[in-house]
């Protein structure tokens, strides 16, 4: 049973780890499945250094807080251009209630101010 749900994710008890995201829908390779990871961050503020984590938390978009790390099977990586608007695309087809993962080793070396960061599930 979901926990919380928009339009296209919800939250429900992750076979991964604790809760996890889960699409409501299809999602095609390229898609954005969510178009603002840190909403809540000012609009112009670059994330590039470490950054303390209540920050990180004050920051981020509720669902991204539940994707799970999968290193070999992940299916949606997080991309930004000059580290002002990020963005959670998917990487390969995703379909209706499959959990949406992303590989933290590779985004903790492209994007180092989540380094360190830990999940809350």
């Amino acid at each position: 049973m979901p926990i919380a749900s928009t339009d296209t994710l919800y939250i429900k008890t992750s076979t991964i780890h604790g809760k996890g995201l889960f699409s409501k829908k299809e999602f095609k390779k390229g898609d954005i499945i969510i178009e603002n990871v840190f909403p809540n961050k000012p609009p112009n503020k670059r994330l590039y250094s470490p950054i303390p984590k209540s920050l990180f938390y004050k920051y981020i978009n509720p669902f991204a807080r539940y994707i799970n790390h999968s290193s070999i099977n992940y299916n949606a990586k997080l991309c930004s251009k000059k580290y002002i608007l990020f963005q959670l695309k998917a990487i390969k087809n995703i379909s209706e209630n499959e959990e949406i993962t992303s590989d933290y080793k590779s985004t903790n070396k492209e994007f180092p101010f989540i380094a360190g960061i830990e999940c809350i599930t």
